[in-house]
């Protein structure tokens, strides 16, 4: 004579249930206010583009204007090189051309080759 195992399953199915909707209303409350009237900000205009696009927009940089934080946006320059970059512009006045760049500890032909073609020299002589 066993008792019926189903008010037992109904109580299963009720926390579980329970839970879910409390573990679904937890994911989505950082991203979703339930507060009336509350509204988000706009991103900015460049935010809702990938970060690939806006890399892409900026370049080529000119090397004797870019940041530490811009040269960085590079593929194939870190921040320690990005540094080597801007001391050598800084100890030297500038750069006179993109090849100078070779100069740099660090940028052998193999990394020149790879960042050439994202560098520019616009800004003139020294």
């Amino acid at each position: 004579m066993h008792s019926h195992p189903r008010p037992l399953y109904k109580v299963f199915y009720l926390l579980s249930l329970i839970v879910f909707v409390a573990s679904l209303a937890y994911y989505i409350q950082g991203s979703v206010s339930l507060k009336r009237g509350a509204q988000r900000e706009k991103p900015a205009e460049n935010e809702t583009r990938p970060v690939s696009q806006q890399k892409r927009d900026s370049l080529p940089l000119d090397i004797n204007e870019a940041s530490s934080e811009e040269l960085e946006r590079i593929r194939g320059i870190g921040p320690v090189l990005a540094g080597r970059i801007v001391t050598y512009r800084q100890k030297q006045g500038g750069f006179d051309s993109v090849e100078e760049l070779k100069k740099v500890k660090g940028i052998g032909p193999v990394t020149f080759k790879e960042i050439k073609p994202y560098v520019t020299l616009k800004s003139g002589e020294r």
